[in-house]
């Protein structure tokens, strides 16, 4: 991912005293450039990178993802087979893809800490599910069905709080550096206000100095011509 607030524009110096040293508009031209054309990145790459995730693996690779890491997630495939639903084995691949494609992507833009949160979210959405399915049916001891639900509960919502935290982590980092970025165009900004007079006499005096040596070198050649 893109790191946000990087810059490459070592164009002005904290030291005001270095303006004056500038004998070229052109110098100052590509600062003016980067503060004017300096926009935020288009979000399209993310959506181009998300359907890659989701659609570059086969139903063998996913099966073996879940296998190793959601194996809940294959009962309702299994369920699906044995009934012969063909629509709802549809779906689970379809949900499965998702799943697999979310954690690819969020490992990539927020470490593997963040994808291992998420697992564990949707892990314990699905064994929540599984036992909310069973003591409705009446399957098993209710005692402990609720117990274990209770478990599974609590373990999403600590799971969720992790991949919060890691968010919100990286979303302050990007703004710190978002903000000094910002202050550091305005000191560039102020500086050029402050010594724009300095910087276009400069300019004029180089734009007139440009046209006298042409004069002279054309003289130079008429001589030397005779």
């Amino acid at each position: 991912m893109r790191g946000p607030g990087s810059s490459s524009r070592p164009f002005f110096s904290d030291d005001p005293e270095i303006i004056f040293e500038m004998n070229s508009f052109k110098q100052i031209l590509p600062i003016i450039l980067t503060l004017l054309l300096n926009l935020p990145a288009s979000g399209d790459d993310h959506g181009e990178e998300e359907d890659r995730h989701l659609n570059r693996r086969t139903n063998a690779e996913i099966t073996s993802f879940l296998e190793k890491h959601v194996p809940e997630a294959l009962e309702r495939l299994r369920d699906a087979t044995h009934e012969e639903d063909e629509e709802a084995e549809q779906e689970f691949w379809h949900d499965a893809r998702h799943l697999v494609g979310e954690y690819f992507l969020i490992r990539e833009d927020l470490g593997p800490g963040a994808a291992k949160a998420f697992l564990g979210m949707r892990r314990g959405e699905l064994v929540a599910d599984q036992l909310t399915e069973a003591l409705h049916e009446g399957d098993g001891n209710r005692e402990e069905l609720e117990k274990e639900l209770q478990e599974a509960i609590a373990q999403h919502l600590e799971f969720h709080l992790e991949l919060e935290r890691i968010t919100l982590n990286r979303d302050r980092a990007e703004l710190e550096e978002r903000v000094q970025e910002m202050e550091e165009r305005e000191r560039e900004l102020e500086e050029l206000a402050t010594h724009h007079q300095e910087i276009a006499r400069e300019e004029l005096a180089e734009r007139l100095g440009e046209g006298e040596e042409d004069l002279e070198d054309e003289d130079s050649e008429e001589e030397d011509s005779e």
